[in-house]
């Protein structure tokens, strides 16, 4: 697949692949693998603290591969993706919560150091991520 996709999915592939394969216990024929392992898998996923988020990104990609062993390869029949019939989670939507400018000022006029202003600054106007803004360098 190098080349015909990015390599962030190559690397997304790579990891759910050997979740998978840890789980089922190392090197199984794809023809072997059966819609209960699939399952069993989601639910390990779910029951190990994994947000529902996380597992039906698992799910897409394990999906997708299965699909791609299909359809330009034939390792696997047509019927045979056994991800097909999972259904991803229901997630709980967690409401936005914009800070107002009077919260903005409260916050800035306690940070004393410029260092913590200018993070501040960063964080209120540019729209990054809280992640993306904690590594900025």
């Amino acid at each position: 697949m190098k080349g015909q996709v990015a390599y962030g999915a190559i690397q997304e592939h790579t990891r759910a692949l050997k979740l998978f394969e840890n789980f089922i216990g190392g090197s199984v024929l794809l023809s072997k693998i059966q819609p209960r392992n699939s399952e069993a898998f989601i639910a390990h996923r779910l029951s190990s603290g994994r947000r529902p988020m996380t597992v039906n990104k698992d799910i897409g990609t394990l999906h997708r591969i299965f699909n791609i062993a299909i359809e330009p390869r034939d390792y696997l029949a047509e019927e045979q993706n056994r991800f097909v019939k999972i259904r991803k989670r229901k997630m709980a939507k967690n409401p936005l919560r914009y800070i107002a400018a009077e919260e903005y000022r409260a916050l800035t006029n306690e940070a004393k150091d410029l260092w913590w202003n200018t993070l501040l600054s960063i964080a209120y106007g540019s729209g990054l991520r809280r992640n993306e803004i904690l590594h900025l360098t």
